[in-house]
């Protein structure tokens, strides 16, 4: 826990709750991220041999509204009787550039607290971001979480689109801009790449039912299976020349996001979007 030593430390307790206690026994690991070491020879780094972090810093404290005042400082009486503050060194040493603090041990804590709370901690969600980042937590079991839930991702992204049926691969490749007139094979190695290298934005993609809708519209458009008059501003049934909604004339209105809204929210349409689905598939199988 941080020491109160004359104005130093005297942060509520809503700020300091927001340090994870350290479990008597339990480690934190701090890296200074100007020592880097040699990966081929644990004797070399990069950086300078030793590097100190200032151990005084101010901080926005929540519970108060206001900035105080940290330190990794000790409480000195000098000969005349005046109490000071004597700041304590904060040393990173090459060639690891860590320091290992231990729960239990109550400097290591003390520590432990101001490395977490300061500005210069590139962990630190609440930092000043004006301040460089001279230091950064090592937390393996947040490491280790993230980048399994990434690997989740790309794995659930890339089942998803292995399930894809042909009709799903050329919605998703229209509605992201492609060219769903190439060969299913290469639209299919689009949606690999695509889940690949962005598994959450296609994960997002493939359940954008707006967006579904307004490729299978555009995709209608460009094959004649509905017709579209500018002038009128009207979608009609080629055969037929019946009127399947009218557009509104006014600024701003997208006929192809018009036309969806449409399909996906007044009961009066919901015959129309499998009716243009129907008529593409047996406009592919004529092909």
């Amino acid at each position: 826990m941080l020491k109160k030593i004359l104005h130093y430390n005297d942060l509520s307790e809503q700020t300091i709750s927001k340090v994870p206690k350290l479990k008597k026994g339990e480690t934190a690991r701090f890296k200074c991220v100007l020592i880097n070491p040699d990966l081929k020879n644990e004797r070399r780094f990069s950086g300078p041999r030793f590097y100190n972090i200032h151990p005084v810093d101010s901080v926005w404290d929540e519970g108060v509204n206001d900035y105080v005042e940290i330190g990794f400082v000790d409480r000195q009486v000098l000969s005349n009787g005046e109490v000071v503050a004597n700041k304590k060194l904060i040393k990173f040493s090459a060639p690891s550039g860590e320091i290992t603090l231990r729960g239990g041990v109550q400097e290591d804590e003390y520590l432990y607290y101001f490395l977490s709370l300061s500005n210069r901690n590139g962990s630190n969600e609440n930092r000043d971001i004006s301040k460089p980042i001279e230091f950064v937590r090592i937390d393996e079991e947040k490491k280790a979480k993230e980048k399994n839930e990434k690997r989740s991702k790309k794995f659930d992204a890339l089942l998803a689109a292995n399930n894809m049926t042909s009709d799903q691969i050329r919605d998703f490749v229209a509605a992201t801009g492609g060219d769903d007139k190439k060969s299913i094979d290469i639209l299919k190695d689009y949606v690999f790449d695509w889940a690949d290298k962005n598994p959450e934005d296609f994960l997002v993609k493939i359940n954008d039912v707006e967006a579904t809708t307004k490729a299978t519209i555009k995709r209608a458009l460009d094959q004649g299976v509905i017709a579209f008059n500018t002038t009128e501003l009207v979608f009609t049934w080629p055969g037929s020349g019946e009127k399947i909604a009218s557009v509104p004339r006014a600024d701003g209105i997208e006929h192809i996001k018009y036309l969806s809204d449409l399909l996906l929210s007044d009961k009066r349409y919901e015959k129309v979007l499998p009716t243009i689905k129907k008529s593409l598939k047996g406009s592919k199988q004529a092909s």
